[in-house]
């Protein structure tokens, strides 16, 4: 099938595309963002189910390739190593403006955090492998 096709816009419609988004942001009263592993890749984090052609730099999804041709170290080296892409810098720059409210993430990699949105303001679904919660008073600490 084409589960792992992906599509690009050409510049033109991506720029169409880009101000139909700054309009509806702009004349919203609440925004939230809900983000997966794509916008990790852009801060070199492999994802896990890009096909074996992608154009990323951070190549095939961790699940497309047998284990014998995975890339030395792990995904928790890789989010150890990351830094905020420019997709988090400009989510914390909305938030930091008062427009963005809300991050809901799927990512464990604590990168928006690292950016700068505090905890109060995201949600992450599935944890963060740099924070550790007490079991006795429910404290958080990040390391």
């Amino acid at each position: 099938g084409d589960r792992l096709v992906e599509y690009f816009d050409k510049p033109t419609e991506l720029e169409a595309k880009c101000i139909a988004l700054a309009k509806m942001i702009c004349s919203a009263r609440h925004i939230i963002a809900f983000t997966g592993a794509g916008i990790s890749t852009g801060a070199g984090i492999a994802d896990f189910r890009s096909g074996l052609n992608t154009v990323l730099p951070t190549g095939p999804g961790l699940w497309e390739l047998p284990k014998a041709d995975r890339p030395a170290g792990n995904i928790l080296e890789q989010c150890a190593r990351a830094r905020p892409g420019r997709a988090h810098r400009a989510l914390f720059r909305l938030w930091q403006a008062g427009l963005l409210k809300h991050v809901i993430s799927q990512n464990v990699d604590g990168l928006h955090r690292k950016s700068g949105i505090p905890a109060a303001a995201l949600s992450e679904l599935h944890g963060n492998i740099f924070v550790e919660r007490c079991v006795r008073c429910g404290s958080e600490y990040e390391r």
